[in-house]
């Protein structure tokens, strides 16, 4: 146990938790109670390629079409209420324990299985944004996100490894058929990674294509794998 995760003990130990949903103290320490941790839209059965939700654990026509670049996709829950209120409040007005409690609940949803990655040649690496739209929003959220997951599994967290070089605009405000394009090029990876395994971090999957595009650039620069975990992903 790091020192981080001992002064947020002894900090609930002094302060009870306070759900960030209901408001009631949770008597744990977490910030979301039992009552409505069990009512969150947790991701159930999907694809264990792009983790889009299915009525069964199989892959998708999409990724037997079309392997993707990375081997599996990681996340806690289905993007709709509360979790995308939850996920904007973090992003968008700072609210970091709303950040906290999704990132520890999505690494709990999913501890069996990266318990089973070795960390000795594994880096956890979040999705970065541009520096002039980091410095727009105060911090980039997958940071976070890769920061306290890292500390969790525990393995080497790697927040210089790749970089946003081109500024392009805003994913979600383009046609499916633009975002490839859209991404060519915006990524940089800082040196060879020489077989290490990468955990690649971001917030929300939506379509894909992000994390798509960088897993590529990884394994051109020598990983052996990518992995991807998220807090949420977009429902068909």
């Amino acid at each position: 146990m790091n020192l981080r995760t001992k002064l947020h003990q002894f900090t609930y130990y002094l302060f009870p938790g306070q759900c960030i949903l209901c408001k009631s103290l949770t008597s744990r320490a977490l910030d979301i109670c039992l009552a409505c941790e069990s009512e969150l839209p947790w991701l159930g059965n999907c694809c264990p390629y792009c983790a889009e939700p299915s009525t069964n654990i199989l892959p998708c026509a999409r990724c037997l079409q079309q392997p993707q670049t990375f081997s599996a996709t990681l996340c806690g829950f289905e993007y709709r209420f509360p979790i995308n209120t939850l996920i904007h409040a973090f992003k968008d007005s700072q609210h970091l324990c709303s950040g906290y409690v999704l990132t520890h609940l999505a690494y709990e949803r999913h501890r069996k299985t990266l318990s089973n990655i070795s960390v000795e040649d594994l880096l956890v690496v979040p999705v970065p944004l541009h520096p002039r739209k980091s410095r727009a929003r105060g911090f980039n959220q997958s940071h976070l996100i890769a920061q306290q997951l890292a500390e969790l599994i525990p393995a080497t967290l790697d927040q210089t490894l790749l970089y946003r070089v081109i500024d392009t605009p805003d994913q979600k405000n383009l046609p499916l058929s633009a975002r490839k394009k859209n991404l060519k090029d915006s990524f940089q990876v800082a040196r060879n990674l020489k077989g290490n395994r990468v955990l690649l971090v971001d917030d929300v999957v939506t379509t894909g294509t992000t994390i798509t595009e960088i897993s590529r650039c990884l394994l051109e620069s020598g990983a052996s794998d990518v992995v991807v975990f998220a807090v949420a992903r977009t429902p068909p």
